[in-house]
């Protein structure tokens, strides 16, 4: 299974901060960490509940890395990409993907539909937010 995006793809088109460390890859994304599979990026949304209250959950399940913006609540779990808000990161990550752009010259468009399966929803609140 391919990688969706190494951490330095997914700090270029964020515009984010890599924290406790720099050398992972994202093979599929998850908001949820009951749903997480091992090698996903937990992205810790806030609404009735905030992400980051799951960190260490997503890390015992597997999470290769957390988007978050608190760089605080990751301290000690492990590799975190911090932005300044965590929506509008993966919308990013989102438009990253489906145009290529901003990350140094590889082609994320052309990758398998199987890879853009990978980024699921686990929560149906988020559903239009997300689309």
């Amino acid at each position: 299974m391919s990688d969706l995006w190494t951490a330095q793809e997914a700090a270029r088109a964020t515009g984010g901060q890599l924290i406790n460390g720099d050398q992972w890859a994202a093979k599929g994304v998850s908001i949820d960490s009951r749903s997480l599979e091992p090698g996903d990026l937990f992205v810790a949304l806030k609404d009735a509940r905030d992400g980051h209250d799951f960190l260490a959950q997503a890390f015992v399940s597997g999470a290769s890395a957390a988007l978050i913006s608190d760089a605080s609540k990751a301290e000690g779990l492990g590799p975190a990409l911090v932005v300044a808000d965590v929506l509008d990161g993966l919308r990013k990550l989102g438009e990253a993907a489906r145009g290529g752009y901003g990350l140094g010259g590889q082609d994320l468009h052309q990758r398998s539909a199987g890879d853009v399966s990978r980024c699921k929803r686990a929560n149906a609140s988020f559903g239009e937010e997300l689309q």
